[in-house]
């Protein structure tokens, strides 16, 4: 298997598991804080992976984009 796709479904799998921690926080301890943090590092992994699949990592993005995985996939304001 490719090695960017590889560290992609890492990646990937980590954004899972995140994200089923905060289902599961949120229903069965009812706690939204931690829910929410979950949430955003489900997020995180999750642009990681695409990322990945680009060839881009947190060492080695272009000094013209922002520094965070989240920063570069979402929109300007």
């Amino acid at each position: 298997m490719d090695e960017r796709l590889e560290l992609a479904y890492r990646r990937l799998e980590r954004a899972r598991e995140s994200l089923t921690t905060a289902e599961n926080v949120l229903n069965l301890l009812d706690d939204s804080k931690t829910a929410a943090n979950r949430t955003y590092y489900g997020v995180f992994h999750g642009m990681r992976s695409m990322l990945a699949l680009l060839g881009l990592d947190s060492k080695n993005i272009p000094a013209s984009l922002p520094s965070s995985p989240i920063s570069i996939c979402a929109p300007p304001y």
